[in-house]
């Protein structure tokens, strides 16, 4: 028995604005698509950030740092609690296109 097979098709944002002005006839669309891809990363970004000051801030930076303290045996309250997990988790994965040094 033979699967079926899916075939998406990929498009960039210069193809599929095609005939607005600007999309790109003379560098086939790739600065347009630099454009549409910076600013979903830096809106991606931004809403990393807000999302860990509002809900997490116990989720900003690595937390190896913290990890070890609590390893040393202090006790910190809400650092390894559920809404850390769920926010340390959207934001990395919202971020990852932001060239970050």
């Amino acid at each position: 028995m033979m699967l079926p097979t899916f075939s998406f098709s990929r498009r960039t944002w210069a193809e599929t604005l095609q005939g607005i002005p600007g999309s790109g006839k003379r560098d086939n669309g790739y600065g347009l698509d630099y454009v549409f891809y910076m600013c979903w990363a830096t809106l991606l970004g931004v809403w990393a950030a807000w999302l860990v000051r509002t809900f997490a801030p116990f989720a900003s930076g690595s937390g190896i740092p913290e990890i070890k303290t609590i390893l040393g045996g202090f006790v910190m309250k809400g650092y390894l609690g559920g809404r850390t997990l769920v926010i340390k988790s959207v934001a990395l994965v919202s971020r990852r296109p932001v060239p970050v040094p």
